[in-house]
């Protein structure tokens, strides 16, 4: 019993760090979600990842559950990078969604993690206004007999634009 006791105190005690004046540094938390805002549903089963910013070997890694929701614990306090990979970004052409994010020395530091819209993607690509009428396709070419090793071909798109217009008289008539 008492080798358990001893145990369990040294566990306990090696949990707790201490800064060079011997006074115990507080620990805070992240998390929150990612969101595909091009489905406007979670991006459930992401790899999250958080590396400290001043410190690259010092990193940690999490999956979203089915809510789209992470969480790490126990974090020393400063500046962070957190991002998130997964197939539907690769669907969609972009590498991770990153941003930098402070960790506070008690409590809890809330993260969302976006995908862009539509709308933002085909801004950034196209480097168009959301007003004009363009738009943004990005795909992959599959094979018909469902063979997923990499083909080659061509694909053939086309953008009807219909303007339909009418014209009143002096009675408020077609």
């Amino acid at each position: 019993m008492r080798a358990v006791v001893a145990l369990l105190c040294m566990v306990v005690a090696a949990g707790r760090l201490h800064s060079q004046e011997g006074k115990p540094v507080l620990r805070g938390r992240v998390e929150g979600t990612v969101w595909d805002s091009t489905r406007a549903q979670p991006l459930v089963g992401s790899v999250v990842q958080l590396i400290n910013a001043s410190d690259r070997s010092s990193s940690r890694s999490a999956t979203t559950d089915e809510r789209g929701r992470f969480r790490f614990d126990s974090l020393l306090p400063g500046g962070w990078i957190i991002g998130a990979l997964h197939q539907r970004l690769d669907s969609l052409a972009i590498a991770q969604i990153t941003q930098p994010v402070t960790v506070k020395s008690r409590g809890t530091t809330k993260v969302r993690l976006v995908v862009p819209s539509g709308g933002t993607l085909s801004q950034q690509v196209c480097r168009a206004s959301p007003l004009d009428s363009t738009g943004y396709l990005f795909g992959t070419l599959r094979r018909a007999d469902g063979d997923r090793r990499p083909t080659t071909g061509t694909v053939r798109v086309e953008w009807l634009e219909l303007l339909i217009s009418a014209e009143r008289d002096a009675s408020l008539a077609y």
